[in-house]
């Protein structure tokens, strides 16, 4: 009978790991997607600056605020001049720029499929945006093929991919709000701090190398494109992330309750109390 059982047990054992395979498969899968729809995916923002956002915040409530009685817009000129809105047609005119979601989304990967599967999905998306081209696949949003490297954006990609496995590794274990935190703005200093760094450093190699120079026809426009890609796009990364955050807490929850155990796991004595462990790390 102790034989029997024991046998019972590594049965489970093996059928629990070749699940959990397939399931952490599938949501590196997901996750590879995720990035996909992100990277075409744009929203016409205002332009973050400090004037262009006072002037869209002062704007856009009047149609609301001119239909209020009048009573009540006399006690409010009254008690706050300062927070009237104002017709559209009186100020300058809002500038606005579109903002395309992929650092947010890197996060959200990151913190949902955690370590080493956000990693292999983001990483995986990055091959398949290099190669994708030898099967007809084009999932970046100014194209794909090995020659993106030159594309001013393609540092953020390398920055998405370092996100992605260092807010897997960083949230990982217990949840803090702190650790949370931490591991949303690291993530965002990787996203921003590779992309602008690979920006002057492949400008640096253009000016030394003519022939890559001449492959950088917006290398004119440096302050520009580092102006458009991180400037104008933190806020709105800072916003949407800790909106992903929020979204991935459940979503984390589940897939830790659908994947067990974790990658690599050997079956031994000590399987169930891994599993519990592997459980509540999620």
């Amino acid at each position: 009978m102790p034989i029997f059982l024991a046998r019972k047990k590594k049965s489970n054992i093996s059928r629990l790991k070749r699940k959990s395979i397939v399931a952490q498969s599938i949501l590196i899968l997901l996750g590879m997607e995720i990035l996909f729809l992100a990277g075409f995916t744009a929203f016409d923002f205002p332009t973050a600056t400090a004037r262009n956002l006072r002037i869209y915040m002062t704007a856009k409530p009047y149609p609301l605020y001119s239909r209020l009685p009048q009573t009540i817009r006399d006690g409010w000129e009254a008690h706050a001049p300062y927070l009237v809105p104002v017709d559209e047609k009186r100020l300058p005119a809002i500038r606005y720029s579109l903002y395309v979601p992929q650092a947010p989304a890197a996060i959200f990967i990151g913190y949902v499929l955690g370590w080493p599967m956000a990693l292999i999905a983001a990483g995986l998306y990055l091959l398949l945006g290099l190669l994708g081209p030898l099967v007809n696949l084009y999932p970046f949003a100014a194209g794909a093929g090995i020659n993106y490297y030159l594309q001013p954006g393609f540092g953020y990609l390398l920055g998405t991919v370092a996100a992605a496995a260092l807010v897997g590794w960083l949230s990982r274990g217990e949840r803090k709000s702190t650790r949370q935190l931490l591991s949303l703005f690291v993530g965002l200093l990787f996203i921003h701090g590779i992309g602008l760094t690979y920006l002057l450093g492949i400008c640096l190699v253009g000016a030394v190398n003519e022939a890559t120079g001449e492959l950088l026809s917006w290398s004119g426009w440096l302050f520009e494109e580092a102006r458009n890609l991180s400037w104008y796009a933190l806020p709105y990364d800072l916003i949407f992330s800790f909106f992903a955050i929020g979204i991935a807490f459940p979503a984390r929850w589940l897939i830790g309750i659908l994947t067990a155990p974790d990658i690599g796991l050997n079956s031994g004595p000590n399987d169930e109390e891994k599993l519990i462990k592997f459980r509540a790390s999620r």
